[in-house]
């Protein structure tokens, strides 16, 4: 995307904003905020612009609890734009600045509302954030609610046909039902069920049944 936008007259603050946002994944942090500041002078939107700027002044910030103003701020500016990957991406970011707080109630709530915005028509992307909230769960010490968001993730695996996610998942369930006793009887008998289930549902290859004799010609 950053690399198709780049050169593009107007469009160029797309490519930097892209660019300093793949950096501050990265931890380049001066880099990424001459870009993200790069973006802000580029856009013709005043809110985009605003959104980069605040951008560049929390990478440059410690403390998360500074970072999360800057991001709460954003995310009332996203509230009034029709642009649902920047929404989604401040909430990410949310999520992750809440959880480096330690407030993983809060994190939850921003995690499930990721989940519920993330269309059902994108089943991968939607099981690798009921992923994560499984997994916030459980550092608040939720077992039944990481165990519903892992059979979530689960099912949707299965739909998207991702053996790798599928096969993670079903690890997991087994180490969280074997270890609460509650679920003991689940772990016996529902893992065989949901490979039988995952199996039909892949369709592997079925049994190779030799070619019949052709009848003698007369």
């Amino acid at each position: 995307i950053a690399e198709s936008a780049k050169g593009k007259g107007k469009r160029q603050h797309v490519y930097y904003r892209e660019l300093a946002r793949i950096q501050e994944l990265q931890q380049q942090y001066s880099s990424s905020v001459i870009n993200y500041n790069k973006a802000a002078k580029l856009c013709a939107d005043s809110t985009l612009a605003r959104i980069n700027r605040n951008d560049a002044a929390r990478v440059q910030l410690l403390d998360p609890a500074q970072q999360l103003v800057y991001l709460q701020a954003n995310a009332s500016l996203l509230e009034k734009s029709n642009l649902p990957s920047e929404q989604n991406n401040n909430l990410q970011l949310q999520v992750l600045t809440n959880a480096a707080m330690n407030n993983t109630s809060g994190a939850i709530e921003l995690q499930r509302n990721i989940v519920k915005i993330t269309p059902d028509s994108l089943p991968e992307k939607k099981a690798l954030q009921y992923v994560q909230l499984a997994e916030l769960y459980l550092k608040e010490e939720k077992v039944d609610s990481s165990i519903a968001q892992w059979e979530s993730a689960y099912q949707l695996a299965v739909r998207a046909g991702n053996i790798e996610l599928l096969q993670k998942a079903t690890l997991r369930l087994q180490t969280l039902y074997r270890e609460t006793p509650r679920y003991l009887f689940r772990f016996r008998l529902d893992i065989l069920e949901r490979l039988v289930v995952s199996l039909a549902h892949l369709k592997p290859p079925g049994r190779v049944c030799p070619p019949r004799n052709k009848p003698n010609a007369y």
